[in-house]
């Protein structure tokens, strides 16, 4: 047994360096670029809203793995910051404003399909989805426009998608992403709502490659 383990130890290492000697793999940096990016944002699904955003891909870099056969693999990795202004709408209950800065990554494999993960900060304004009366010390009752509360908010979200831009010269991406973002201080509490986000991204040029 042990004389077993030893020889599928030595195969595996074998084959470990076998596949580090035939790959080479090539790092190209690509030039910055800016994107509008346009979604549909529904709180718990069923609370329609929009999302409008600005991004800045401000590092993003191509990898290429290419083997002795001839088999290429080709990856993108890229980090953006982007400004949003969220809104939905949750009937008899309220009007959700929220107001965010992400900064997040993407992973693009060679046809598009992209993977993305990101975090973020920002401002959460609930607004009362019907009249809101106040009552002075004279007992005189007048009406609050625009009754709400105004907190911090903090998100995570991850999602996938696909993005022509990469080797296909087409300057839009489209995703699909799962958002949980927090609303506090509320009370002594805090308050987390989930959201989903389908959109558009289109790119205001696509990646260069950096010249040297």
């Amino acid at each position: 047994m042990r004389n077993l383990i030893i020889v599928i130890l030595i195969f595996l290492g074998c084959i470990t360096l076998q596949a580090q000697t035939d790959t080479t793999n090539t790092h190209i940096p690509l030039t910055k670029r800016t994107a509008v990016c346009l979604s549909y944002f529904g709180q718990a699904l069923t609370h329609p809203g929009y999302k409008v955003g600005f991004e800045y891909e401000f590092w993003s870099i191509d990898k290429v793995h290419t083997k002795k056969n001839g088999n290429v693999i080709d990856r993108k990795h890229s980090f953006f910051l982007s400004e949003n202004i969220s809104n939905y709408y949750h009937s008899r209950n309220h009007v959700g404003l929220l107001l965010n800065s992400e900064i997040g990554y993407r992973y693009i494999r060679e046809k598009g399909f992209m993977y993305e993960a990101a975090l973020g900060l920002g401002y959460f304004h609930t607004f009362i989805n019907g009249d809101t009366y106040s009552v002075n010390d004279n007992n005189e009752v007048s009406r609050i426009p625009l009754a709400g509360q105004s907190n911090f908010s903090s998100l995570y979200s991850f999602g996938i998608g696909k993005d022509y831009s990469f080797k296909m010269g087409k300057p839009w991406a489209w995703h699909a992403k799962f958002i949980k973002f927090i609303q506090f201080p509320f009370g002594s509490q805090y308050i987390s709502y989930s959201a989903v986000e389908f959109g558009l991204i289109y790119y205001l040029k696509c990646n260069d490659k950096i010249r040297k």
